[in-house]
């Protein structure tokens, strides 16, 4: 990803998964703490994802596709 992505239509994904540090930049620059936009949320410490929302919750292991169970359990 690169700080184009950041005003596109996953501008969410660009800015967490690297914040977070689940996907590295394309080019190794932090490109949302260069960005005069995005970096006041990065300093604010700003994220969207609360990973303690789901907590608990497991692969129930069926395929999306045979639609007979759920995804995931509680």
């Amino acid at each position: 990803m690169t700080g184009e992505d950041l005003y596109g239509d996953r501008w969410l994904l660009a800015y967490e998964a690297l914040v977070k540090g689940w996907l590295p930049s394309l080019n190794g620059v932090d490109y949302v703490g260069v960005d005069p936009r995005f970096s006041i949320l990065q300093n604010a410490k700003v994220e969207f994802f609360d990973g303690n929302m789901i907590a608990g919750v497991v692969p129930t292991g069926v395929a999306p596709s045979v639609g007979v169970a759920p995804i995931f359990s509680l």
